[in-house]
């Protein structure tokens, strides 16, 4: 495991050291006790693995063109970059959902720190008997904070480090008004208890402007789920009926009228002219572009309207993504079983 350890840590050095901070601060966030450089190692071994499976895949499909070996590393870097992406993406949403859980159950947290202060007892010694296992992940940084304050640190400084141990705005700002408070000798109780106050306040809000936005949030995702996936399937199957019958026809231009030889040239009417016809493989992939397309830009929209930031985005892209193309397949299918009838075998 040593020398597993150590190939890990030297992969890692093909990262800049920015990268590998902000992998620190990530793994702290959600409270993985792991080091940076081997989870960039570990990170970047899977995706050069990753990349030279899908290089070797993309030389059997493409075999014999003669973009073949360019296509190939372009498939393998993009795959090194996607699966990359994804190791990223985990420390952003397990960082964002501890993060979420401590803020919910902060304002009961700092009630109660208040009413221990206010029953006798000294700031530190409430801080520690407010770590209550329903807590869930505060629990554990509060009896962090604790240890650290019982150590010799200060108050100050450990409230501190707790706040740039979680992913949370309201936290640190929280944390910003309890050390001022406390360095000025403000009365903690009191203080504890309007903050405390606050935040419920401004969950409720949050919680408003959801229900608010929920009609908005309904209509995102009918249109880039359900809408727009069949839509594109009715002008495919369309596409494909319309080539499959004007192939077997012929037709005489000069019995046409005017202008109806452009449209049936369009569509594959006119065997003539093939390289500005519109196939229906063309239009396949067109509906499969503006899809994935559609989805990406509506999962951030989606985010920044329900939660006022682009990270939730994450979530959404691979789900609606994956909605969106199956519902698109499947609506397809379902025309080529209803209208199979009027398809030319």
């Amino acid at each position: 495991m040593a020398k597993v350890g150590q190939i890990f840590t030297i992969l890692s050095f093909m990262f800049p050291k920015s990268l590998a901070k902000l992998c620190n601060q990530l793994l702290t966030e959600a409270d993985f006790d792991m080091n940076a450089r081997q989870y960039l190692g570990a990170s970047a071994f899977i995706s050069l693995l990753g990349g030279l499976v899908m290089f070797f895949v993309s030389m059997t499909l493409f075999r014999g063109s003669p973009l073949e070996l360019p296509l190939g590393f372009f498939v393998a870097i993009l795959s090194f970059i996607i699966v990359e992406s994804l190791f990223f993406v985990f420390l952003y949403i397990t960082a964002d959902n501890r993060a979420k859980k401590i803020e919910e159950v902060l304002p009961d947290a700092l009630f109660m720190v208040s009413a221990n202060i206010r029953a006798g007892m000294t700031t530190e010694n409430a801080v520690m008997a407010s770590a209550k296992p329903e807590f869930g992940p505060l629990e554990e940084e509060i009896r962090r904070m604790s240890a650290k304050t019982f150590g010799g640190a200060s108050l100050n400084q450990a409230m501190m480090e707790m706040s740039g141990r979680v992913r949370s705005t309201s936290l640190k700002r929280a944390v910003r008004l309890l050390v001022e408070g406390n360095s000025l000798g403000g009365q903690m109780a009191a203080l504890l208890y309007e903050v405390g106050q606050d935040m419920r306040n401004v969950a409720q809000l949050k919680r408003e402007l959801m229900n608010i936005t929920l009609m908005y949030t309904i209509f995102i995702i009918f249109s880039c789920v359900i809408a727009s996936p069949l839509l594109f399937a009715t002008s495919v199957y369309y596409t494909q009926l319309s080539e499959t019958i004007s192939s077997r026809v012929t037709i005489n231009p000069s019995e046409l009228p005017a202008g109806a030889t452009g449209f049936l040239g369009k569509i594959g009417g006119s065997k003539s002219d093939t390289s500005s016809k519109i196939t229906g493989e063309d239009m396949h992939n067109f509906a499969i572009a503006c899809i994935v397309v559609t989805t990406f830009f509506s999962s951030l929209v989606l985010a920044q309207i329900r939660h006022g930031k682009l990270n939730p985005a994450l979530k959404y892209i691979p789900i609606f993504m994956s909605l969106a193309l199956a519902f698109f397949f499947a609506a397809g299918f379902a025309l080529k079983m209803l209208f199979k009838s009027l398809m030319p075998s």
